[in-house]
């Protein structure tokens, strides 16, 4: 274990810096739904391959595109079925193909892990060869909070297992990506963690949908004002707290919409939350970094009220766009963003004044 507490710019300074001979590097992690993690590993993926090093994923769940040169390695046998694959994630340490994972993973110089369970065959890797196991920290406070019922008790073992178990504690490294998820993870294991901020892929958006094709496509007039969402629509964004907001400034502020621009990670919640909206909100779906860099550009203001993020890569992106934002002051991203109002957790009014002051 190395007690290592120094910053570093990006992933490729830190493998530069701490582990000069590497050359082989195993990225661990989601890479399925392009949440803020799966990108994380996507970004890591493009870096290190740009800079010489041979890379591969790791992951249990995949639907995203292959960066070029970059091996895809799929651990999960039941992928393609919600409740198999969620058990298959519990049950995976006694599998075999957590025997299978830890072999491969001892081909490396550096495992890069980010989420539980390939935590736990890194950690096996790296005791039974000569495997570098870093431990990514994405968490800046308990995430199972903005969960209930199946959802909650899963996200409450998730949380659990990569926040305060041994193949945790016992990495040779840890970075966090950002000071609140280094303060959090420190709170709950007795090591030292580096910071390593998440970055955007600008390359994303070299291009951009046109903002009049955008206007017709989801029936914005040229006087609407637009408050823009990005994100997946579960219960941890806490969207329908979004939605109440504009449904309460609408009253007051005419030629409103609120765009949603995610897919539904919770189905049932995602149908209660389109159930309750009024006609002000317009939900896209899943769209393309086309499209998302067309919808940044046309909003008049960013916001997301979700409970807690480990840094909060939409939050970066608005700000590459030259879009104000709103959140709470618990998202590391817009501690970093020039143009914004942050707010209390759960302080609504103040929330709604932030985005009025970015409306006409």
């Amino acid at each position: 274990m190395m007690n290592n507490n120094k910053s570093h710019e990006s992933v490729v300074e830190f493998v530069e810096n701490e582990q000069p001979s590497a050359s082989r590097i195993a990225i661990c992690g989601q890479f399925r739904g392009r949440g803020g993690d799966a990108r994380v590993v996507e970004q890591q993926a493009i870096d290190l391959t740009e800079a010489g090093y041979e890379v591969a994923i790791f992951t249990l769940e995949a639907d995203m595109d292959i960066p070029e040169g970059v091996r895809l390695q799929k651990v999960n046998p039941v992928q393609d079925y919600q409740l198999l694959s969620k058990l298959f994630w519990l049950l995976f340490s006694f599998s075999p193909w957590m025997l299978y994972t830890v072999w491969e993973l001892r081909k490396f110089d550096l495992a890069i892990t980010h989420r539980y369970p390939l935590t736990v065959a890194s950690y096996v890797a790296s005791i039974t060869s000569n495997t570098v196991y870093t431990y990514w920290s994405h968490p800046s406070a308990d995430t199972a909070g903005g969960f209930t019922g199946i959802a909650g008790v899963w996200s409450r073992i998730v949380h659990r297992f990569e926040t305060e178990s041994r193949t945790i504690a016992h990495a040779d490294y840890i970075c966090a990506v950002s000071k609140d998820s280094k303060r959090y993870l420190e709170s709950h294991i007795n090591r030292s963690a580096a910071v390593v901020p998440n970055k955007i892929n600008e390359r994303r958006f070299t291009e951009a949908v046109d903002g009049r094709y955008l206007r017709d496509q989801y029936g914005i007039r040229n006087d609407d004002q637009v408050v823009l969402f990005v994100g997946r629509i579960t219960e941890r964004k806490n969207v329908h707290s979004l939605i109440n907001i504009i449904e309460d400034i609408s009253s007051d502020v005419e030629n409103l919409k609120l765009i949603v621009a995610g897919s539904a990670s919770q189905k049932e919640y995602a149908k209660h939350v389109k159930n309750d909206a009024g006609p002000e909100t317009i939900f896209t779906g899943y769209v393309s970094d086309e499209e998302l860099a067309g919808l940044y550009s046309l909003a008049d203001v960013f916001t997301t009220c979700s409970l807690e993020e480990g840094w909060g890569l939409p939050i970066t992106e608005a700000q590459y766009f030259g879009t104000p934002v709103v959140a709470f002051k618990s998202h590391p991203a817009a501690k970093e963003v020039n143009e914004k109002v942050l707010v209390d957790v759960g302080d609504y009014e103040e929330f709604k004044r932030g985005i009025l002051k970015y409306l006409d």
